[in-house]
């Protein structure tokens, strides 16, 4: 299966960085020739050397032509860059590797690929990670959501590398939600002393918290769990979340409630 990645962000670049140590890769960016010359994305993940087998191109046409294609853009321009090449676009298998949710209609990645090319095979490819760690190698665990089973199947085989370890689920929505929630909850803390992060008082009117009520009623403390004080803290495996009424007085950061 070839394989591009379209969109040289942090998170763009270093998926392509790792993908290309199995095959040819092919990484679409506006900066291509300054790329191609330092093989590095001095930008966006300097210090991170592109690999042998990492063809990066300006020629969106010319990436296109890959089987699958990872769409590496921010959230908030998903819509807009799928539009303008649609053409090149519908019919392929294409992964959204975004967070988030829409502003103006409320919908996530897969949602918005579906409404744009409605011939594409749509797929959301979600975290937590961190781009230079994917880029140097070290062993990343993401989430793969693909409504068609045999084809997430195929794209976790494809997008499995020495360093990612791709699970797979049909649920597409839980995989936007989980992207959305978990670029939210850094956002909404501000640090206390330490490690201890509490959330900032939220406005009722605010609107992503409208967007996603019915999520937070459905959570298994309903929309109250999201006002709880936590720990959120980076271990060298993973990023954590904890509630802190459940961690004994003094008691530093354990292992568990890893987002």
């Amino acid at each position: 299966m070839s394989i591009a990645v379209l969109g040289a962000g942090a998170f763009g670049t270093a998926l392509a960085i790792s993908l290309a140590g199995k095959g040819a890769v092919t990484l679409w960016a506006r900066d291509a020739q300054g790329m191609g010359q330092s093989r590095e994305n001095t930008a966006r993940l300097p210090g991170c050397p592109l690999s042998e087998g990492l063809f990066v191109t300006e020629d969106l046409a010319e990436a296109a032509k890959a089987q699958t294609l990872l769409a590496a853009v921010p959230m908030q321009k998903l819509r807009g860059f799928l539009r303008d090449n649609a053409a090149a676009l519908d019919g392929k298998t294409i992964v959204a590797c975004c967070k988030g949710i829409e502003l103006n209609t409320g919908l996530g990645p897969v949602a918005v690929i579906r409404e744009v090319l409605p011939h594409a095979t749509a797929a959301i490819l979600t975290g937590p990670s961190f781009a230079a760690d994917i880029a140097r190698g070290l062993p990343t665990a993401l989430t793969l959501a693909c409504a068609d089973k045999t084809t997430c199947a195929t794209l976790q085989q494809s997008l499995t590398t020495a360093n990612l370890r791709l699970y797979r689920t049909s649920d597409t929505v839980g995989a936007e939600l989980g992207g959305a929630l978990k670029t939210l909850w850094p956002s909404l803390a501000v640090p206390q002393s330490g490690p201890v992060w509490r959330k900032r008082p939220r406005r009722r009117d605010d609107p992503w918290l409208r967007r996603n009520a019915a999520a937070c009623r459905a959570s298994p403390r309903g929309s109250g769990d999201l006002g709880r004080p936590v720990r959120f803290w980076r271990s060298d495996a993973d990023l954590h979340l904890d509630p802190i009424a459940e961690l004994p007085a003094g008691a530093g950061p354990r292992p568990g409630g890893a987002l």
